[in-house]
């Protein structure tokens, strides 16, 4: 599975589950990210979308559309 794949997955699992609590083994699995991929994403592309809840549990805030979502998870920014 291509990479553009699993941000396909990860943004239909984030609207999907929006406003829900989530693990960050439940992203791994719906998108095929190793669960290391998922900790350096959360910490580096998803600070916004997930709330810090009690354990390894997050609340997601996600209102992103798929451009949107594609352009955050790209590793080429526009200045």
């Amino acid at each position: 599975m291509t990479n553009d794949e699993k941000t396909e997955l990860c943004y239909e699992f984030f609207k999907s589950n929006n406003g829900k609590v989530i693990s960050l083994r439940d992203i791994s699995k719906a998108t095929g990210w190793a669960e290391s991929t998922v900790k350096t994403y959360k910490a580096k592309k998803w600070k916004d979308i997930l709330e810090k809840q009690s354990g390894n549990s997050y609340k997601t805030c996600f209102k992103e559309t798929l451009e949107e979502f594609k352009e955050r998870q790209s590793q080429v920014r526009n200045l």
